[in-house]
């Protein structure tokens, strides 16, 4: 299960660094100052939010890890 998930490790904050770099640099979000440089409460939201899809993903992939492939010719 590591091996599976090894290459997301970190993946959340770099999402974030990137998304935060290119709305800080974006004509349209001068529109959204809250969305472009969001607080802690929202920065808080934000990573909880990918944290539910880790999770998720992680449930899955271990359901997957334990069902034993089909032989479906």
């Amino acid at each position: 299960m590591n091996e599976v998930l090894a290459p997301l490790v970190g993946l959340g904050r770099e999402l974030i660094a990137d998304a935060m770099k290119s709305d800080q640099t974006s004509c349209a979000m001068r529109a959204f100052p809250h969305e472009a440089r969001p607080d802690s409460a929202y920065m808080h939201v934000i990573r909880a939010d990918l944290q539910s899809l880790l999770d998720e993903f992680k449930r899955r992939v271990e359901q997957s890890l334990r069902t034993p492939p089909s032989n479906a010719a």
